[in-house]
């Protein structure tokens, strides 16, 4: 797949992804306004956690599934094709790694939800106040829900854009280990790096809005077990957490991973 076909492919699955994201938002908009006009407090975010690990889990299983193959397809024909081995190791870690990664941005959504809902039933409350209007569940419904509203908009492009990126990049990255002989549980874990001599190399997309800290690392190279390291924080891969990087790092990045793989059956 050439870069311009695996940025089509990843910006297709953003914009469905950014749909459902939506959507689910509304509802939450929704609810929250019953929820306050009959009680005069926020609904809990807590209530929607399940749908949102409903969604995330569906969209994991489609990214991995539009991304499957895409390493092996980038081979020479002599070098194609996989053993039942590599299938079950690769099939193994991706259903893991996809009900782990669904877990932890389920609970990383709902928490910022909350805040969400909260901060902006706060704000109705003290603009109500300073305005100097009377203050009723339904006013606080109606003005909470405009500030809700605004919060939302800025997270659903940064929602669906790493949760594509980061799971499209660690089906590559863990496709590549199989056939390169290795085990993704192995190579993505940095307590037990497991060493062969693939290779990945960083490639931003190429526009102005690409961030400084990623220019920099454009067709830099490491070994498949070696982190890339970017402001001071350590990236298997684009949108990669696992280390510990940061928002500054991994927000809005639309980078991706080439290899040079070194083939090795099992």
């Amino acid at each position: 797949m050439n870069e311009k076909t695996e940025n089509d492919k990843k910006e297709a699955l953003i914009l469905l992804f950014m749909r459902e994201v939506r959507a689910l938002f509304l509802r939450m908009s929704k609810e929250n306004v019953k929820h306050i006009v009959a009680n005069g407090y926020q609904v809990s975010a807590e209530k929607f956690s399940k749908e949102w690990e409903t969604i995330l889990s569906k969209h994991c299983a489609r990214v991995q599934k539009s991304f499957e193959k895409q390493i092996e397809k980038t081979l020479p024909e002599e070098d194609q094709g996989t053993s039942d081995l590599e299938e079950s190791l690769l099939l193994a870690y991706l259903l893991t790694h996809c009900d782990r990664a669904t877990k932890e941005n389920s609970e990383t959504i709902t928490k910022t939800n909350e805040k969400n809902l909260a901060d902006s039933l706060d704000y109705a409350r003290n603009i109500l106040i300073a305005q100097g209007l009377t203050i009723t569940n339904r006013s606080l419904a109606v003005t909470a829900n405009v500030y809700f509203l605004r919060f939302i908009k800025s997270r659903i492009n940064k929602i669906a854009t790493f949760t594509t990126q980061s799971i499209a990049e660690n089906a590559k990255i863990a496709e590549a280990t199989v056939l390169s002989g290795g085990d993704p549980n192995s190579v993505l874990n940095p307590v037990i790096p497991e060493r062969n001599n693939t290779l990945k190399i960083w490639k931003d997309v190429g526009d102005s809005k690409v961030r400084d800290l990623h220019v920099f690392l454009n067709n830099t190279e490491k070994y498949i077990y070696e982190p890339f390291i970017s402001g001071g924080e350590s990236l298997m891969y684009p949108c990669d957490v696992s280390l510990g990087a940061t928002a500054k790092n991994v927000m809005n990045c639309r980078c991706r991973l080439e290899y040079k793989l070194l083939r090795i059956r099992r």
